[in-house]
């Protein structure tokens, strides 16, 4: 991103993802593990990659008996490619419809469809900081 860009981070029904099967451990969290029998991870595009981290967009899908539900995820990693941190920006699982845009000092703004919104910083090593 150049200085004053922004990036729109928003789920679409047609987005790309690659579905991770061999490597999926590498993005999932504990949380993550607590429902992969129940469902998948698929890796969107890299957002934002410096020294120290890389932003990467997730989909989570959770196979649940009755339905199918779904997270939208921005997640840091380090550049052993540990999970340092996670932001979820939209959820179905917990009500949560967001959309949101980021700007090139990695500030996230999120709205709502309840009405709300929230801000959220990266810092410099990956951490999210919601305001």
């Amino acid at each position: 991103m150049q200085n004053g860009d922004f990036k729109n981070v928003s789920f679409e029904p047609n987005m790309q993802f690659v579905t991770v099967m061999d490597s999926a451990y590498q993005y999932f969290s504990k949380e993550d593990y607590k429902m992969v029998l129940a469902g998948s991870v698929a890796r969107g595009e890299t957002i934002y990659q410096s020294d120290k981290f890389s932003l990467k967009i997730l989909l989570r899908t959770y196979n649940l008996v009755d339905r199918e539900e779904y997270e939208f995820v921005l997640r840091t990693f380090s550049k052993d490619f540990k999970i340092i941190d996670s932001y979820v920006m939209s959820s179905t699982l917990n009500n949560l419809s967001c959309d949101g845009s980021i700007d090139n000092d990695l500030v996230i703004t999120k709205t709502c469809d309840d009405g709300t919104s929230k801000t959220a910083t990266i810092d410099e090593y990956g951490k999210f900081i919601v305001e």
